[in-house]
C-alpha cells in the first residue's frame, strides 16, 4: 500500500482512505445516493469502512427494475484537491476506469452484494468549519442520475435483484487501505466492470457478458504470477495443431506457433487457470433434469470456461455476437429450485444462426455468479501485501 498522500496511486477510494489513516485534515464531507432496486439491511458506520459511511434509507417501494436511492454513501474527504487531481503527478491512466470515488464504492457494493448498484452526485456536504453542522443541501446534475432500461419483464439474471441483501457483506474490503494497492486497483477495476453487466444485464446481455470475462480477466493478470511457457501452453491447448506438425515432420514448427500466438495464449491460459482454480462447489439447489445442469467438474467447466472466452473474442474482434439461446432468461419449470443452468434443448436455432448443444454451455446468471465467486474468493485469499512499486 502507498504510505503516504505523496504515494498516491491515483484510485480514489484508496487515496483518501490513505490520507485519512496518515492523519491528513478533513477537508469535507459528502453524501451520495446509491440507487438499487434491491433491499438492503444494516448499515455501515464510520469507522468501519475508513473514511466511508453507508447508511440505510429503507425504501418502501421495492420493484424488479425500480431505481430508488435504496443506501447513501456518506464519504469524509482528506484529500487535497490540487493533489486528488493528479495534475502535478506523473501518473498515465493505469488506474483509470470512468468514474468517481462514489463510481468505486458503489461498485464495491455491487459485487459485494451481489446487486445492481449505481451511485448518484452529490446531494449534501458538510464543511468542517461551517457554522451549520447539518450541512448544505445540494441539487447534483441530472448527468448523474442513473437511466436503467428493462427489455421484458423475465429476468436475465434473477439473482441480481433481491430484498434484505445484507450491507454488511462490503465489510470484506475493509482491508482495502491495508492492501497491495495492485492488489485494489485490480479489485476496483473489476468491480466496475461487474457493476456495468449487472447494470445492462436485462437490457443488453451482450455487453454483460464482455464485461464478466473482462472482470475475470484483470483479476487473472494480477493473479498469476510466475512466466509461462507458451510452447507447453499451445502443446496443452491446441493438441490437434501439435498433433499435425508432428506427423508433417514439422515438429521445429511447434515453438515458432508458439511464439506467434504466445500473446493470445497466455491471456486464455490466465483466464482459464484463474476460473478454474476459484470455482466454487455446485450449488446445493439446482434444476431437476441433468440436460438443465452444467457439469460442474473441472474438466467440465475447462470446457465451459474455453467456450465462453472465445465467444467473447469473437464479439470483440468478429462481430460475432454470444448465441441468443444465452442471452434470454433462463428456464424454469414450476417444480424446479431454480431456474436452468444451460440452455436445454439440443441444438438451437434463431435470428439466422444455428448453436449445438455444446455450443451453449451456460446462462447468464450462473456465469456472472461464478464471476462474483472467484472475485471475492480471490481477494479473500490473496498473498499478504507487498510494497506497491509505482
Amino acid at each position: 500500500m502507498p504510505e503516504s498522500t505523496e504515494d498516491a496511486v491515483g484510485l480514489a477510494t484508496l487515496d483518501n482512505w490513505v490520507a485519512r489513516e496518515s492523519g491528513d485534515e478533513l477537508q469535507l464531507t459528502e453524501e451520495f445516493p446509491l440507487f438499487s432496486d434491491s433491499s438492503f439491511t444494516g448499515e455501515i458506520t464510520s469507522g468501519e469502512l475508513g473514511p466511508y459511511s453507508i447508511l440505510n434509507t429503507v425504501p418502501v417501494e421495492r420493484a424488479f427494475g425500480v431505481m430508488r436511492p435504496a443506501l447513501v454513501l456518506r464519504v469524509d474527504g482528506h484529500l487535497d484537491p490540487v493533489a486528488a487531481s493528479g495534475f502535478d503527478s506523473d501518473r498515465e491512466d493505469d488506474t483509470y476506469h470512468g468514474g468517481t470515488l462514489a463510481d468505486e464504492i458503489a461498485a464495491l457494493v455491487s459485487l459485494g452484494c451481489g446487486v445492481r448498484a449505481w451511485a448518484g452526485g452529490s446531494t449534501r456536504t458538510f464543511w468542517p468549519n461551517d457554522a451549520d453542522p447539518r450541512g448544505r443541501p445540494s441539487t447534483p446534475p441530472m448527468a448523474t442520475e442513473p437511466h436503467h432500461v428493462l427489455r421484458t419483464r423475465s429476468r436475465i439474471m434473477p439473482g441480481a435483484f433481491g430484498n434484505q441483501k445484507k450491507i454488511t457483506g462490503l465489510l470484506t474490503f475493509s482491508d482495502l487501505a491495508a492492501a497491495d494497492a495492485a492488489d485494489a486497483i485490480a479489485l476496483v477495476k473489476a468491480a466496475r466492470l461487474y457493476q456495468h453487466a449487472l447494470w445492462v444485464c436485462e437490457s443488453e446481455p451482450q455487453l454483460a457478458w464482455v464485461f464478466l470475462v473482462s472482470a475475470v480477466e484483470v483479476v487473472a493478470g494480477r493473479w498469476f504470477s510466475g512466466d509461462l511457457d507458451v510452447e507447453e501452453i499451445l502443446r496443452r491447448e491446441k493438441p490437434d495443431l501439435v498433433r499435425s506438425l508432428e506427423e508433417v515432420d514439422c515438429e521445429a514448427g511447434v515453438p515458432v506457433v508458439a511464439a506467434v500466438f504466445g500473446l493470445t495464449m497466455r491471456a486464455t491460459h490466465k483466464f482459464k487457470s484463474f476460473s478454474l482454480e476459484h470455482l466454487p462447489e455446485p450449488p446445493p439447489e439446482r434444476p431437476l433434469p441433468v440436460a438443465a445442469q452444467v457439469d460442474w467438474t473441472q474438466d467440465g467447466f475447462r470446457r465451459v470456461f474455453s467456450r465462453v472466452y472465445k465467444l467473447r473474442s469473437r464479439a470483440l474482434h468478429e462481430g460475432v455476437q454470444f448465441p441468443f439461446p444465452m442471452c434470454k432468461a433462463p428456464y424454469r419449470h414450476k417444480e424446479w429450485p431454480v431456474p436452468e443452468e444451460r440452455p436445454m434443448g439440443g441444438r438451437s436455432a434463431a435470428l439466422g444462426a444455428v448453436w449445438t448443444e455444446d455450443g451453449l454451455p451456460i446462462h447468464l446468471w450462473v456465469y456472472g455468479s461464478l464471476v462474483r465467486h472467484s472475485i471475492l474468493e480471490w481477494w479473500t485469499n490473496r498473498p499478504a501485501a507487498t510494497p506497491y512499486a509505482s
